[in-house]
């Protein structure tokens, strides 16, 4: 019941068994055949490389491929694929073989970085230390700093010293009771010594302990307020 393609595979990279995720294929079909009549050459090199790794140190090992769909309207495949050993006590009799398409969740990572890239406001993620772990080109052009120069920073240290306190609040309200800021503002330093007012929303990721940021540079609407008032 498996989603995924399950392999046993001989010493010989003999098929022994397959599940029924493999479409069009059964144990019955394709027993004793080779499992490099059902990938690509690519794919082959890939997992004699890996093989030979896991008989070598009886670990299993990940790695990511890709193929051409059997269609020109399906392109190419993505694939998350995973090689264990199969024990017989401390000898290796086989290997035991998944792999997953993971097409969609490649594609949807590819427009979520393009987004991440291409968005004109600030996007950052840190974090629970409040490190910075990625930034988009928005983020350095605004503040005039390079990526080799933020990376080792944390965020604070950018903050002007009468906002700190209260971006440390906001950052712990986040931590602690997981709920979303926005609207939230500070100052930050630029490169040239000046200061750009940004206007922050942030939300949690608890499972991979990650802080996403979004701000927007709102110094020219604050001026202009302040000088309307």
């Amino acid at each position: 019941n498996s989603p995924s393609i399950v392999m046993l595979l001989g010493l010989d990279f003999s098929v022994q068994y397959v599940n029924k995720t493999l479409t069009g294929a059964t144990t019955a079909s394709i027993a004793g055949r080779s499992v490099f009549e059902f990938i690509s050459e690519t794919q082959a090199e890939e997992l004699r490389h890996w093989i030979k790794i896991v008989r070598e140190t009886k670990e299993p090992a990940f790695w990511e491929s890709t193929s051409t769909g059997p269609g020109p309207s399906q392109g190419t495949i993505h694939w998350e694929t995973r090689v264990g050993p199969n024990m017989d006590g401390n000898e290796v009799i086989g290997f035991i073989f998944f792999a997953n398409d993971v097409t969609a969740k490649k594609k949807a990572q590819i427009e979520r970085e393009s987004l991440f890239n291409l968005s004109g406001d600030l996007m950052c993620v840190l974090n629970f230390e409040g490190n910075f772990l990625s930034f988009n080109p928005a983020f350095c052009t605004a503040l005039g700093y390079s990526e080799e120069y933020l990376l080792p920073d944390a965020f604070m240290e950018l903050i002007h010293p009468e906002d700190r306190q209260k971006s440390t609040d906001a950052f712990a309200q986040l931590v602690d009771h997981d709920n979303m800021v926005g609207e939230f503002e500070n100052r930050y330093i630029t490169a040239d010594g000046s200061y750009k007012v940004i206007e922050w929303s942030g939300a949690l990721d608890l499972e991979a302990q990650l802080i996403a940021g979004v701000g927007r540079d709102v110094t020219e609407k604050r001026e202009l307020e302040q000088q309307l008032l």
